[in-house]
């Protein structure tokens, strides 16, 4: 190799040496394929979050604004733990009408188990329920014939309903206790109105989460879902009737939903939740 070449590879060495002693730019890393050293990061602008406003939180609530709504709570077999295989022993529903504000209404049945029929110790002790209620009871497919006239004659469900329905729970149990037990039983469900409902927990956690942005509040809650008792305090009002009586459950979740529409007379109750593949609106409403 000549003299010339030498020198030329000496400055292309030299060259090499000066630019990796050199930090890269974020950029200039990011085109090469290695990361950015030393302090040489440039720090990117934070931009602005979005103001959050109360029509935000509104617009999570897509659904069927019913008039009329009915709130559930079951009652079902149990003993202590969550492994244990549930059946419905009480099915009360209490309607309340969304634009006069009251209550107007309520169905109420006993329902007689057919896996596990004797009902345990702690059952009893919880709910309330006597082992000859269940055993006089109608099983669960009479009880839900029953439900679905009693609708029907009050021009709720049908053809042609007389006014908008939905019924109501506190999260849980149209999904996690009726049908699992209808899947369970190979059992079949008389209307679609079975299978989305007003979250009443869903929507007071949505609303009070507005009213805090409203107001400024800095400090987050918990993330913990509210239930009876925590919705029934904040609008200053106490559980009347036996906990985890059923139809005592069910009539205070309608003093809850009304307390909710009271509270905030421009945000009505909508459906907030379904079975997975189900509509917000339902095949019935759809049509109409």
């Amino acid at each position: 190799m000549g003299r010339r070449s030498t020198a030329r590879a000496a400055l292309l060495w030299l060259s090499l040496l000066a630019e990796l002693a050199c930090p890269l730019t974020p950029k200039g890393a990011r085109a090469a394929g290695v990361k950015a050293r030393g302090n040489s990061r440039t720090k990117r602008a934070k931009s602005a979050a979005p103001p959050v406003s109360a029509a935000s939180f509104k617009s999570k609530e897509s659904g069927l604004a019913p008039d009329v709504i009915g709130a559930l709570d079951f009652e079902c077999t149990c003993e202590p733990g969550w492994d244990y295989i549930h059946e419905i022993i009480e099915f009360p529903v209490v309607l309340f009408d969304t634009r006069t504000r009251e209550i107007t209404d309520s169905f109420h049945s006993y329902v007689r188990p057919t896996e596990n029929a004797t009902l345990s110790a702690f059952c009893t002790d919880l709910t309330g329920i006597e082992q000859a209620t269940v055993d006089a009871a109608p099983t669960l497919p009479e009880v839900l014939d029953d439900l679905d006239a009693w609708l029907r004659a009050r021009g709720l469900v049908g053809a042609e309903p007389a006014a908008s329905f939905a019924l109501a729970t506190d999260g849980w149990d149209l999904e996690h206790f009726l049908d699992v037990e209808l899947s369970r039983k190979l059992l079949y469900k008389p209307g679609d109105y079975l299978d989305r409902w007003v979250d009443l927990s869903k929507a007071f956690d949505l609303r009070r989460a507005a009213r805090d942005v409203e107001n400024g509040r800095k400090k987050g809650r918990s993330r913990r879902r509210s239930n009876l008792n925590t919705m029934l305090r904040h609008h200053k009002m106490e559980f009347e009737g036996r906990l985890h009586s059923g139809i005592d459950d069910a009539t205070n979740l309608a003093r809850v939903g009304i307390a909710l529409l009271e509270a905030r007379e421009d945000w009505p109750l909508r459906v907030n939740d379904a079975l997975p593949g189900a509509s917000l609106l339902g095949d019935s409403d759809e049509q109409q």
